[in-house]
């Protein structure tokens, strides 16, 4: 462990964003103390799982200089070489051995009014609408100029309640 901390500024991370198919579920088990949440997604969520997980490695893999190891947030703590890694990614038949999470992007599609030689310097306008465009907007978190560091519903909720009525009058 202390080597890996030692090697900080060497680190690189990333994580597919695989949204479940449908009739997925998420469901509270247990009683007031012990509570968990139980997943229950289906085989083709585990198969878009491994997909992911294999391009997130051959994207560092293509990259020069390459890694010398992959480590991604398996239960056996794996630790991947190039030479093993698509078997090894292959072979996981269950959620439980892997570790998920949730994930809400944000950022990608800067708001900003400021332009620089004529060319607008961010994605979409206060007002909404995407720079060079008619009727096209977007509200939601892809807006947002960095990460909340929390579940972004309540202020892309709010930003809709504002921007309706502006995305209405155009």
């Amino acid at each position: 462990m202390l080597h890996n901390l030692s090697r900080y500024d060497y680190y690189a991370c990333a994580a597919p964003l695989v949204g479940p198919t449908a009739y997925s579920s998420v469901d509270m088990k247990g009683e007031l103390r012990g509570e968990r949440i139980h997943v229950r997604l289906r085989p083709r969520d585990l198969d878009r799982l491994k997909e992911g997980l294999l391009t997130t490695c051959r994207m560092f893999l293509h990259n020069d200089p390459k890694p010398t190891r992959l480590l991604i947030g398996a239960l056996d703590d794996w630790e991947l070489r190039e030479h093993d890694f698509e078997k090894r990614i292959r072979r996981i038949r269950e959620f439980d051995e892997i570790q998920i999470g949730t994930g809400h992007p944000q950022g990608g599609n800067a708001l900003s009014s400021n332009f620089r030689n004529g060319v607008a310097e961010g994605v979409v306008s206060p007002d909404f609408a995407v720079h060079g465009t008619s009727d096209l907007f977007v509200v939601d978190a892809s807006v947002f100029p960095t990460s909340l560091g929390v579940n972004p519903h309540w202020t892309v909720m709010a930003m809709a309640d504002l921007a309706a009525p502006r995305i209405a009058g155009a």
